[in-house]
């Protein structure tokens, strides 16, 4: 009597779990399965000369209908200013026929403080009868950039390195921008990258050597070098600096 009693326990706990299984089974159908939602990537940065980039959503299937999701600011995670950024919208449209939709976030670097670095993230609003797939959320980084004109200053120093000194004026104003005060700075010093931000105007970079021979070529092949640094490609701002005396000026415009 025992042993049936088990028997007919056994078997009605498989019956059990086999309908639980088959009630929570999800089917992936692009036409006809259970909604699976997912944004596109976690994470993604924005970088100036872009400007902007799309927040996409993802679906398993397709319907004959246009469908809108909604996308919820993540105020946890994000660091971002609302001056700073715009988003053409906040939910995402997937058209008929389509397993994909997006919004547009576009930065305005103008309103970015220096040296500061942002982080805007939005989560994915799952309605119901929908199902995360895998990533709800997605964060979108964004920093601080040259908005006016950046400009780079590239050295290769030759054997004698720390009797090299530069600076750099408002050719208009003669007022000092930015450079040495005096010799020295470089000791040991291979190559030197310098970058600025400046507004438009017409400069004078002017290079020093202490000894009075240049940076090139008895005493090691020193290059100095100038570009501006634009999205649609770089610039040389001046002719090449090697051979000269105790001191050159090479003169520049930018923006006009």
């Amino acid at each position: 009597m025992k042993n049936n009693i088990l028997k007919l326990t056994l078997a009605l706990l498989v019956v059990f779990s086999y309908t639980s299984c088959e009630e929570d089974l999800i089917v992936f159908d692009a036409d006809g399965g259970q909604s699976s939602l997912s944004l596109s990537t976690d994470s993604q940065t924005i970088e100036f000369c872009e400007g902007s980039e799309d927040i996409v959503v993802e679906s398993t299937i397709r319907t004959s209908a246009d469908r809108t999701f909604n996308l919820m600011l993540n105020a946890d995670l994000t660091t971002a200013d609302p001056s700073e950024y715009s988003i053409s919208s906040t939910s995402v449209t997937i058209p008929a026929g389509e397993f994909v939709g997006s919004t547009t976030v576009t930065i305005d670097f103008t309103a970015i403080p220096d040296g500061a670095s942002r982080i805007l993230a939005y989560d994915l609003v799952i309605p119901d009868g929908s199902v995360l797939n895998t990533r709800g959320t997605t964060q979108i980084a964004y920093s601080s950039a040259c908005t006016e004109n950046e400009v780079k200053f590239d050295f290769v120093f030759d054997n004698y390195p720390e009797e090299t000194a530069w600076q750099l004026y408002d050719a208009d104003s003669g007022d000092f921008i930015d450079g040495d005060t005096g010799f020295g700075n470089y000791d040991d010093f291979e190559t030197l990258s310098v970058t600025l931000c400046i507004p438009d105007g017409n400069y004078d970079f002017v290079v020093f050597d202490q000894f009075g021979d240049g940076i090139c070529c008895a005493y090691g092949n020193g290059t100095i070098n100038g570009n501006l640094i634009a999205c649609d490609g770089n610039t040389s701002l001046f002719d090449q600096i090697d051979e000269f005396g105790g001191q050159i000026v090479r003169s520049f415009s930018v923006g006009n």
